[in-house]
């Protein structure tokens, strides 16, 4: 006599996103769960408020993951014309093929590099900065330039305070006051009025 199995025993969790820097997502929290369901005792099921409790486990751990990723993104914009100092990456020759292939352009090695972040990029949730036409992980980010300060800079700075009430000490004339930001004015040598 023959005997087939009703269902694969496979282990749901051995299917998972083998890549070590994506979050859960909800195919492989399901994964889980079935898993843990399939696999209890049957004489001893798991009560339902365990279940539950597993359940918000995996996803506040989905949630701080998920977090990390779009708190890098966020960096990764603001670093954009600034001066920065990355290590290189320390990687294998598959792992630069593997990225290559994808449209990276990996500066390996093990020094440092100084320059200016032209724009970023990601490969599932892991965020890369560009440098002189070269690709740093955002995580490989030793140092951050001040940046310096432009006559954009200023204007930038000043319209933001456009419609706020500001106070002032020691002008040119060597008053003090306060009052609403209405205008924005500069000279040819870059000097900003408010």
């Amino acid at each position: 006599m023959e005997l087939t199995a009703l269902f694969n025993r496979e282990n749901p969790a051995a299917r998972l996103n083998t890549d070590n820097s994506s979050a859960f997502r909800d195919a492989d929290f399901l994964s889980i769960m079935l898993a843990e369901l399939s696999n209890q005792d049957p004489f001893e099921p798991m009560e339902t408020s365990k279940l539950v409790e597993n359940m918000q486990k995996l996803q506040e751990l989905s949630n701080t993951r998920f977090e990390r990723y779009r708190n890098d993104l966020r960096w990764s914009q603001e670093l954009i014309g600034q001066e920065v100092t990355v290590n290189q990456n320390a990687l294998r020759e598959q792992e630069v093929q593997a990225l290559r292939n994808r449209g990276f352009n990996p500066d390996v090695g093990y020094g440092v590099v100084t320059g200016t972040v032209s724009g970023y990029r990601t490969m599932g949730e892991t965020v890369w900065i560009t440098i002189d036409n070269k690709d740093y992980k955002l995580d490989n980010v030793q140092r951050i330039e001040p940046k310096k300060e432009t006559i954009d800079g200023k204007i930038d700075l000043a319209n933001n305070l456009l419609g706020f009430f500001v106070t002032y000490s020691a002008d040119t004339q060597g008053a003090n006051g306060a009052g609403l930001v209405e205008d924005v004015q500069w000279d040819s040598s870059g000097e900003v009025f408010i």
